[in-house]
Protein backbone atom coordinates (compact mmCIF):
# COMPACT_ATOMS: atom_id res chain seq x y z
CA UNK A 1 0.00 0.00 0.00
CA UNK A 2 1.34 3.43 -0.95
CA UNK A 3 2.04 5.74 2.05
CA UNK A 4 -0.35 8.65 2.51
CA UNK A 5 1.36 11.99 3.23
CA UNK A 6 0.64 13.51 6.63
CA UNK A 7 -0.52 16.81 5.14
CA UNK A 8 -3.73 15.27 3.80
CA UNK A 9 -4.89 14.32 7.26
CA UNK A 10 -7.33 16.75 8.79
CA UNK A 11 -10.11 16.25 11.25
CA UNK A 12 -12.03 13.48 9.59
CA UNK A 13 -15.66 13.34 10.62
CA UNK A 14 -18.99 12.18 9.37
CA UNK A 15 -21.63 14.71 10.39
CA UNK A 16 -25.21 13.65 9.99
CA UNK A 17 -25.51 11.76 6.73
CA UNK A 18 -22.96 13.68 4.67
CA UNK A 19 -19.22 13.13 4.79
CA UNK A 20 -17.17 16.18 5.73
CA UNK A 21 -13.39 16.50 5.69
CA UNK A 22 -12.00 19.57 7.42
CA UNK A 23 -8.92 21.39 6.09
CA UNK A 24 -5.48 19.80 6.63
CA UNK A 25 -3.59 20.63 9.80
CA UNK A 26 0.05 20.95 10.73
CA UNK A 27 1.23 17.98 12.77
CA UNK A 28 1.37 20.00 16.01
CA UNK A 29 -1.69 22.23 15.61
CA UNK A 30 -4.53 19.81 16.47
CA UNK A 31 -3.92 18.17 19.83
CA UNK A 32 -6.40 15.44 20.70
CA UNK A 33 -7.92 15.91 24.14
CA UNK A 34 -6.96 13.52 26.93
CA UNK A 35 -7.63 10.98 28.23
CA UNK A 36 -6.01 8.86 25.58
CA UNK A 37 -7.33 5.39 24.84
CA UNK A 38 -4.44 3.48 23.26
CA UNK A 39 -4.97 -0.15 22.33
CA UNK A 40 -2.76 -2.64 20.55
CA UNK A 41 -4.73 -5.68 19.36
CA UNK A 42 -3.15 -9.08 19.96
CA UNK A 43 -1.25 -10.43 16.98
CA UNK A 44 -3.34 -12.64 14.71
CA UNK A 45 -6.66 -11.49 16.12
CA UNK A 46 -9.21 -9.50 14.12
CA UNK A 47 -11.20 -6.85 15.95
CA UNK A 48 -14.32 -5.09 14.75
CA UNK A 49 -14.84 -1.40 15.37
CA UNK A 50 -18.10 0.30 14.54
CA UNK A 51 -16.81 3.82 13.84
CA UNK A 52 -19.18 6.78 14.12
CA UNK A 53 -16.52 9.48 13.63
CA UNK A 54 -12.84 9.97 12.80
CA UNK A 55 -10.61 12.65 14.32
CA UNK A 56 -6.94 13.24 13.54
CA UNK A 57 -4.37 15.10 15.62
CA UNK A 58 -1.37 14.66 17.87
CA UNK A 59 -1.04 12.95 21.24
CA UNK A 60 1.66 12.80 23.90
CA UNK A 61 2.68 9.13 24.09
CA UNK A 62 4.55 8.00 27.22
CA UNK A 63 7.71 5.91 26.85
CA UNK A 64 9.54 3.77 29.43
CA UNK A 65 12.98 5.16 28.55
CA UNK A 66 14.40 8.57 27.56
CA UNK A 67 12.96 10.85 26.30
CA UNK A 68 10.03 9.34 28.34
CA UNK A 69 7.39 10.88 26.09
CA UNK A 70 6.98 11.73 22.43
CA UNK A 71 4.44 13.66 20.37
CA UNK A 72 2.89 11.35 17.78
CA UNK A 73 0.36 11.74 15.03
CA UNK A 74 -2.82 9.85 15.92
CA UNK A 75 -6.19 8.93 14.52
CA UNK A 76 -9.06 8.75 17.01
CA UNK A 77 -11.90 6.43 16.04
CA UNK A 78 -15.12 7.19 17.91
CA UNK A 79 -17.40 4.23 18.61
CA UNK A 80 -20.96 4.00 19.98
CA UNK A 81 -20.90 4.76 23.75
CA UNK A 82 -22.52 1.43 24.63
CA UNK A 83 -19.48 -0.41 23.22
CA UNK A 84 -17.31 1.20 25.96
CA UNK A 85 -19.76 2.06 28.76
CA UNK A 86 -17.16 2.80 31.46
CA UNK A 87 -14.53 4.50 29.29
CA UNK A 88 -14.41 7.31 26.72
CA UNK A 89 -16.14 6.13 23.50
CA UNK A 90 -13.08 6.18 21.25
CA UNK A 91 -9.76 4.50 20.50
CA UNK A 92 -6.53 6.36 19.70
CA UNK A 93 -4.22 4.79 17.13
CA UNK A 94 -0.59 5.90 16.61
CA UNK A 95 0.90 3.04 14.57
CA UNK A 96 1.80 4.82 11.34
CA UNK A 97 0.89 1.89 9.08
CA UNK A 98 -2.51 1.49 10.76
CA UNK A 99 -3.29 5.23 10.60
CA UNK A 100 -2.38 5.23 6.89
CA UNK A 101 -4.68 2.27 6.21
CA UNK A 102 -7.59 3.76 8.18
CA UNK A 103 -7.27 7.06 6.31
CA UNK A 104 -6.99 5.18 3.00
CA UNK A 105 -10.27 3.33 3.67
CA UNK A 106 -11.97 6.58 4.66
CA UNK A 107 -10.72 8.31 1.50
CA UNK A 108 -11.54 5.36 -0.78
CA UNK A 109 -15.10 5.20 0.56
CA UNK A 110 -15.61 8.91 -0.12
CA UNK A 111 -13.80 8.96 -3.48
CA UNK A 112 -15.74 5.91 -4.71
CA UNK A 113 -18.99 7.63 -3.78
CA UNK A 114 -18.00 10.86 -5.55
CA UNK A 115 -17.71 9.07 -8.91
CA UNK A 116 -21.40 8.11 -8.84
CA UNK A 117 -24.20 10.05 -10.54
CA UNK A 118 -26.03 12.43 -8.14
CA UNK A 119 -28.98 10.12 -7.41
CA UNK A 120 -26.68 7.13 -6.78
CA UNK A 121 -24.33 9.30 -4.69
CA UNK A 122 -27.21 10.34 -2.43
CA UNK A 123 -28.31 6.71 -2.06
CA UNK A 124 -24.72 5.57 -1.41
CA UNK A 125 -24.14 8.20 1.29
CA UNK A 126 -27.48 7.33 2.83
CA UNK A 127 -26.51 3.67 2.97
CA UNK A 128 -22.85 3.94 4.02
CA UNK A 129 -22.21 7.17 5.94
CA UNK A 130 -21.65 6.42 9.61
CA UNK A 131 -24.16 8.04 11.91
CA UNK A 132 -24.96 7.33 15.52
CA UNK A 133 -27.40 4.58 14.52
CA UNK A 134 -25.38 3.19 11.58
CA UNK A 135 -21.61 3.18 12.16
CA UNK A 136 -18.94 2.32 9.59
CA UNK A 137 -17.79 -1.24 10.40
CA UNK A 138 -14.02 -1.73 10.23
CA UNK A 139 -12.12 -4.99 10.71
CA UNK A 140 -8.54 -4.55 11.96
CA UNK A 141 -6.02 -7.39 12.06
CA UNK A 142 -2.53 -7.02 13.53
CA UNK A 143 0.12 -9.44 12.31
CA UNK A 144 3.78 -9.82 13.24
CA UNK A 145 6.27 -11.38 10.79
CA UNK A 146 10.00 -11.50 11.54
CA UNK A 147 9.55 -8.86 14.24
CA UNK A 148 7.71 -6.46 11.91
CA UNK A 149 4.16 -5.42 12.80
CA UNK A 150 1.64 -4.96 10.00
CA UNK A 151 -2.03 -4.04 10.06
CA UNK A 152 -4.77 -5.09 7.66
CA UNK A 153 -7.93 -2.95 7.63
CA UNK A 154 -11.09 -3.95 5.80
CA UNK A 155 -14.66 -2.74 5.64
CA UNK A 156 -16.91 -5.09 7.58
CA UNK A 157 -20.49 -5.96 6.83
CA UNK A 158 -23.13 -3.59 8.09
CA UNK A 159 -25.25 -5.28 10.74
Amino acid sequence: MEPIPVHIQGTLAYQGRAAVMAPPFEASSNVLAAPYEFWTPKAGRTIRLDVVRFEAGTVLRDLQEPPYSVVKLALRTWVPPESKPDRPPYWDWTAKSLVQRLVAIYRATIERALTLPADQLAAHLEATSPVRTRPLPLLITRTVHDGETEYVVQLGEVT
